[in-house]
């Protein structure tokens, strides 16, 4: 399980992808610098696009970068079907927002560009909902959370408040069958929390 970012809306989202990631062979990951184990060495070195390389490092290493060095076009936005239990919006379109390897500490010139892309996306769209969830939090339901602003207020703060607004791993997240057959009481599962930013292209905001 992990946590996760996406959008919202009722229009269609455009695919924003990475620039800074490329597919490469083992042999050209190695001639960069990128080190692998023997079992995976023994066999298809020279296939191409079989490594998911970014521009600093390999993303098998990618754990390993601390620094904070920002790339503002390093992050994708990627429209995904709405499936699963953890995806609780309403809207009809959903797109994950993803960054690249290392420290995401800083990402004040991402979050500036994402806020410019949801206020273009909003020149068509009534709406547009910023989640930040826990994935796999089936049981028992939970809790949302949610803020409105208008459009006038969005700017790279506010991608960088609900990106660090982290959502905590639920102490449990079984199915309520699975609780049952266990032994595991209800008072012992905790609910997690999703949060969701509502960014209207009105200045009618609710109360």
């Amino acid at each position: 399980m992990s946590s996760f970012l996406y959008l919202a809306s009722d229009m269609p989202f455009k695919e924003v992808k990475n620039p800074h990631f490329r597919q490469i062979s083992i042999d050209e990951a190695i001639a960069l610098g990128a080190e692998f184990p023997d079992y995976i060495l023994n066999s298809g070195r020279s296939r191409p696009e079989t490594v998911l390389w970014h521009d600093r490092k390999s993303l098998a290493d990618a754990s390993l970068d601390s620094d904070c060095e920002e790339l503002d076009d390093d992050f994708e936005i990627s429209p995904f079907g709405k499936e699963g239990e953890d995806i609780l919006t309403q809207k009809k379109y959903c797109a994950g927002i993803s960054f690249g390897p290392g420290d995401c500490s800083c990402i004040r010139g991402r979050a500036r560009r994402i806020a410019a892309y949801i206020r273009e996306h909003l020149k068509q769209a009534g709406e547009v909902e910023l989640w930040h969830i826990w994935l796999g939090d089936a049981y028992p339901p939970p809790r949302i959370q949610k803020v409105h602003i208008p459009m006038d207020g969005l700017d790279a703060s506010v991608i960088e408040r609900v990106y660090a607004l982290n959502p905590p791993e639920p102490v449990a997240a079984y199915t309520a069958a699975a609780a049952k057959e266990w032994g595991i009481e209800e008072d012992e599962l905790e609910a997690g929390t999703q949060y969701c930013y509502v960014i209207a292209s009105s200045c009618m905001i609710p109360g």
